[in-house]
C-alpha cells in the first residue's frame, strides 16, 4: 500500500503505529500493509470498527498489538495480539470481504490465479 495511505491509517488510528518487538516502543511509522491500494477502504473500516469496539467497552486500545497486515492466498490477513472479545469477529468479517474485493482497484473481485492467488476484478486481471 502507498505510504500516504498507511500514514492516513496511522493518523486516524494511532494503534496502527508499528511497535518494537523487543520493548513495545513506538517506531514512528505504520505497521506495513503488504498489499495494493484497493483494500484501503477494507482496512480503514476494519480499524474503525475495532476502535469503536474498544470505546464502547471503555478499554484502552493502546493495549492492542497489531503484529502483521498482509495478503496471503489472495485474502487479507490481519494478525493481532492482546485483543478483547469481539475483535476476531470484526477481523473475520473484513478478511472475508477481501475475497470479494479487487486488491488493486477496490471494485468487486474474485480469487484468481493458480500458483500466485490474488483477488482481482476482471479488468485488473487482464493487466
Amino acid at each position: 500500500m502507498r505510504d500516504e495511505l498507511e500514514q492516513k491509517l496511522m493518523e486516524d488510528f494511532p494503534f496502527m503505529e508499528a511497535k518494537s518487538f523487543f520493548d513495545g516502543e513506538r517506531l514512528g511509522y505504520c505497521v506495513p500493509c503488504e498489499f495494493s491500494d484497493g483494500w484501503f477502504d477494507i482496512i480503514y473500516n476494519l480499524c474503525k470498527e475495532i476502535n469503536e469496539l474498544y470505546k464502547s467497552k471503555g478499554r484502552n486500545i493502546n493495549d492492542l498489538n497489531i503484529e502483521q497486515v498482509k495478503e496471503k492466498y489472495g485474502e487479507l490477513r490481519f494478525y493481532v495480539g492482546n485483543y478483547i472479545d469481539g475483535v476476531m469477529e470484526i477481523i473475520d468479517k473484513y478478511e472475508a470481504l477481501s475475497c470479494k474485493t479487487c486488491e488493486v482497484c477496490g471494485k468487486e473481485g474474485k480469487l484468481t490465479g493458480k500458483r500466485w492467488v490474488r483477488t482481482l476484478c476482471d479488468e485488473c486481471c487482464k493487466v
